[in-house]
């Protein structure tokens, strides 16, 4: 009897095991389904977040598209009231886009919330939702872009070091009188570096500035180094500047992997018309040789090399300029580069033809320095040797080096700035300010 009570007792020992078990697995279960479904929630959610983050970033992004093409009729565009859609690429989401371009310093600040838009930059706002779930997995994201300015106002900008060495710096423009033009020399010029370092804005030997002269915002007066006989003209502004001047980042405008034609080198008369494009690089050898280029974009993803040689634009009009977009470096050694729209001519050139140059001059040719695109791009050079030129440059990583006898009429902006034994001329027209 006691061995038959003891069989029960353990075959109830076992059910009451088996029961346990199979409780624990279910409570097991259960959670693993609760996390499994809080998992997919919360990957759901992230998904719904990053797409309408890609909406935004895909708006914005259409928007600075915008501003920096078909320049300078795109400098003005502005999106206020606010522009409300359906992204086309993904119907469920829906955006807002404001825009507040501040590019000509008219627009009246602050922006509706509170934000301060400087001249020459454009404020950009962009919502993105789902249409059904407002408010669920809304992205806003915030842009202050700097468009345009490359030229106005300034001889010189360095975000960084600036060296004056044997050399003339001064500004001009082209004055009406009566019935004909003369040339007068302007007190706009600008010779600026962003930098507070010691040292960092250098003028001497015999140098001679002719143009205000500004370091970077709250820098000591020591940024500043002038060492005789080197000069700047008493007359002119020798302080900080009340906010830094900002070099604009300019985008390849073609893919430099993708269609890029083969290097491109001349080595007679005449050269080209080369027609605008994509190119791998540029290579102009003389003596004598003269290649002439023609109004629209050029894209050189490497090297632009100029010697004893002619660079000319013939037919080009400040309206219509001459572009070339920098990937690495442009050398310039014994040569000209549109010096036909110049303002000042050396024997034996012809006499410059000032009614024309008054809205003409060095904004014919424009060098953008872009880089290979990517974000943190370096080693863009300008380097001129004993040539004349008249063009503006522009870049944020560009460094300039012009060099024994050089003479440029037009306007630098970029990272570092050298000049020695040169002649720097800025060229101003009644749209700078």
């Amino acid at each position: 009897m006691n061995h038959r009570k003891g069989k029960e007792r353990a075959g109830m020992g076992l059910i009451a095991l088996i029961l346990l078990v199979t409780s624990v697995f279910v409570l097991m279960t259960a959670g693993a389904g609760d996390l499994l479904n809080t998992s997919l929630h919360q990957a759901s959610r992230a998904q719904s977040n990053r797409r309408t983050s890609y909406c935004s970033y895909a708006i914005m992004q259409r928007a600075l598209d915008k501003l920096s093409s078909n320049v300078p009729s795109s400098l003005l565009y502005s999106v206020d009231p606010a522009e409300s859609g359906t992204w086309s690429e993904d119907p469920e989401l829906i955006y807002t886009l404001t825009i507040y371009n501040n590019y000509n310093g008219t627009f009246s600040n602050p922006a509706p919330d509170g934000r301060f838009v400087p001249p020459y930059m454009v404020y950009i706002k962009v919502k993105s939702d789902y249409r059904d779930y407002p408010g669920r997995y809304t992205s806003t994201l915030f842009s202050k872009a700097y468009v345009g300015g490359q030229a106005s106002n300034f001889a010189v900008v360095g975000t960084e070091k600036v060296t004056i060495e044997n050399s003339v710096v001064d500004a001009w423009y082209v004055k009406k009188t009566g019935a004909g033009h003369t040339l007068t020399k302007s007190s706009v010029g600008r010779v600026v570096t962003n930098s507070v370092r010691p040292n960092y804005l250098n003028i001497g030997g015999t140098s001679n500035v002719d143009a205000n002269v500004f370091w970077g915002p709250y820098g000591a007066p020591t940024v500043l180094n002038v060492t005789l006989p080197a000069v700047i003209n008493a007359a002119r502004t020798q302080q900080a500047a009340p906010s830094p001047t900002r070099v604009p980042r300019f985008h390849p405008p073609m893919n430099p992997g993708v269609g890029a034609q083969p290097p491109q080198t001349f080595t007679t008369t005449p050269g080209g018309p080369l027609t605008p494009g994509n190119y791998k690089s540029l290579t102009v050898v003389g003596p004598g040789t003269t290649l002439n280029l023609t109004s629209g974009e050029y894209y050189f993803a490497d090297n632009i090399t100029i010697t004893n040689a002619t660079l000319a634009i013939p037919g080009v009009t400040g309206a219509a300029p001459c572009d070339i977009y920098v990937g690495k470096s442009f050398t310039a050694v014994n040569s000209k580069i549109n010096w036909a729209n110049t303002l000042k001519t050396i024997a034996p050139d012809p006499p410059a033809d000032l009614s024309l140059q008054a809205t003409l001059g060095p904004r014919t040719l424009r060098l953008f320095y872009v880089g290979s695109g990517a974000p943190n791009f370096k080693d863009c050079q300008l380097t001129a040797t004993n040539s004349t030129m008249s063009l503006h440059a522009a870049g944020k990583a560009m460094k300039v080096d012009l060099l024994d006898g050089t003479i440029l009429w037009g306007g630098l902006k970029g990272f570092e700035i050298n000049l020695k034994n040169s002649e720097l001329h800025y060229h101003r027209v009644a749209a700078d300010t």
